[in-house]
């Protein structure tokens, strides 16, 4: 059994929207973002032959000038979720300063990596697409770069290995079982920051402050019921002791089914 059949079969929710993963547990503990971060290749990739689409995730990107030395622009590379393949796209960009500044003359070359563009550029219209905020000023997305990371895509593939640029979407997925649509109808009523989002360089979606204190509320009373009796000093006065528990794994080096063991109580 996949990791997605075995969370979607205890009743968690795992859906993509926008391009970014999303999981909360049935259990409604949080899900821990240093495990979401291990096993989010893993889903998606499930997800991915779930769906019998072609996920592409981000891996970086260069700048160059291309057909000739003619035209400059910014390439995107992507790998291929299922099988690892690398594919990119290329999107036209300015490599040189359009104005004199303290740092170069207009007509200089910018330093490597950096690029420019105007808002008619396909480029922007793409991270607009993505669902992604344009940065402050259109010369710094070399600065915001890393939060095409979170967002896994699906685009057709032309010659080869380079994706057609008008196609490129943000991957939206949610399974198609009575069980899940349940869970997933009662959790859209509530804030959506109730659930867990995959980190990216972005700022993180962060639990509601009110769930979080009532999360906390249950667990100490949790944890004062099942101490109660050895809470309880006789009238000899005999020390508390507290009970011992194994020292867990790093959540890194844990299985899935231990994983979930800790953190969704499975027997």
């Amino acid at each position: 059994m996949s990791l997605l059949q075995s969370l979607l079969s205890r009743g968690d929710w795992v859906a993509v929207e926008g391009g970014r993963l999303l999981v909360e547990a049935a259990s409604r503990i949080e899900v821990p973002d240093e495990w979401l971060q291990a096993k989010s290749d893993q889903l998606l990739r499930d997800i991915a032959a779930e769906s019998g689409q072609t996920l592409f995730a981000y891996c970086g990107y260069t700048t160059g000038i291309y057909r000739a030395n003619q035209s400059p622009g910014v390439t995107l590379r992507y790998s291929n979720m299922l099988t690892g393949e690398h594919a990119h796209v290329i999107f036209n960009a300015e490599l040189h300063r359009g104005r004199n500044t303290a740092h170069g003359k207009k007509g200089s070359p910018l330093p490597k990596g950096r690029f420019r563009v105007n808002r008619g550029y396909s480029f922007v219209r793409l991270w607009q697409r993505l669902g992604l905020d344009l940065p402050r000023r259109l010369s710094d997305f070399h600065d915001r770069m890393g939060k095409l990371k979170g967002v896994v895509i699906t685009a057709k593939q032309v010659d080869g290995n380079r994706l057609d640029k008008q196609s490129i979407r943000a991957f939206d997925w949610a399974p198609k079982t009575e069980a899940v649509v349940g869970v997933s109808a009662a959790i859209s009523d509530k804030s959506p920051t109730n659930v867990r989002q995959l980190p990216d360089n972005a700022p993180t979606i962060l639990p509601d402050k009110e769930i979080v204190q009532a999360q906390v509320m249950r667990a100490f009373q949790a944890d004062s019921s099942a101490c109660e009796k050895p809470c309880v000093l006789s009238n000899q006065a005999r020390a508390y002791q507290a009970p011992t528990y194994p020292v867990p794994k790093d959540v890194k080096e844990q299985s899935n089914e231990e994983w979930m063991q800790d953190y969704f109580g499975v027997d």
